[in-house]
């Protein structure tokens, strides 16, 4: 196995068949010249994605007209810790995923609902629950609806607690932390980067919360359920490895 090298530059470590590249970008035109390059460059390639935005990076360059039309037939896409593939119109379908790209998704809807089962566990007074989430990500909008659904026999009431920003989280926590209740906050890169904000507004306000990864938990939160990333990880280079 290859190690990646510190500068992400364009020359690879030189081993007999294996080079690591690694990029990360943080919206869709911010993908960097050398991984365009490497998409042409290297005569067999696979890309592993972390995540719904690099898959969507990926798969655009796949799709690139002309200079990039050669590459589309021989790159293999191999994606990890995207909730919904279906949904977010990855692949066709989970058992036949068709086209360039595979992979592992993290979540499946129904979590949801163990999510507040387990929150209403701990907080057995729990009448009111917000679930935090970004209404323009599907899996998270989802989650609210397999929630919604569970909420009615537990005696509980759902807010959909929207967020775009961390103007927002704190807005809407303070609002519906007036009332007492609880947190469901589903993931995303605005939760998982503003998830200092959102703890020490849940400590303040008295809200017991959950969460859907282990991370949460090392910030001190209260409590998390969700998926090993790093098994996710070790199981797309497995993928990798069987090309």
């Amino acid at each position: 196995m290859a190690r990646p090298w510190p500068d992400g530059g364009e020359t690879a470590p030189r081993l007999p068949n294996v080079a690591i590249l690694p990029h990360s970008i943080r919206n869709l035109s911010n993908l960097a010249p050398s991984y365009r390059r490497a998409m042409i460059r290297y005569p067999a390639i696979f890309v592993v994605c972390l995540g719904k935005r690099m898959v969507k990076g990926s798969d655009r360059i796949s799709q690139k007209p002309r200079r990039f039309e050669f590459a589309r037939d021989r790159k293999a896409i191999v994606f990890t810790c995207v909730s919904d593939p279906v949904g977010s119109g990855f692949v066709a379908n989970l058992p036949h995923p068709g086209g360039n790209i595979t992979g592992f998704h993290n979540f499946e809807p129904a979590i949801g609902g163990k999510w507040l089962a387990f929150l209403k566990q701990i907080a057995l007074g729990l009448r009111r629950v917000a679930v935090v989430h970004v209404p323009e990500i599907v899996p998270n909008v989802a989650f609210l609806r397999v929630i919604e659904a569970a909420a009615p026999s537990l005696g509980v009431s759902v807010t959909a607690a929207e967020v775009r920003n961390a103007a927002d989280i704190e807005d809407v926590l303070l609002a519906f932390g007036q009332g007492g209740g609880g947190l469901v906050v589903t993931s995303s890169a605005l939760t998982a980067t503003r998830r200092d904000l959102i703890i020490g507004l849940a400590a303040r306000l008295r809200l017991p919360a959950i969460y859907s990864f282990g991370f949460y938990a090392e910030s001190g939160d209260l409590m998390s359920y969700g998926i090993n990333q790093l098994e996710l990880v070790r199981a797309a280079a497995s993928y990798v490895n069987r090309f």
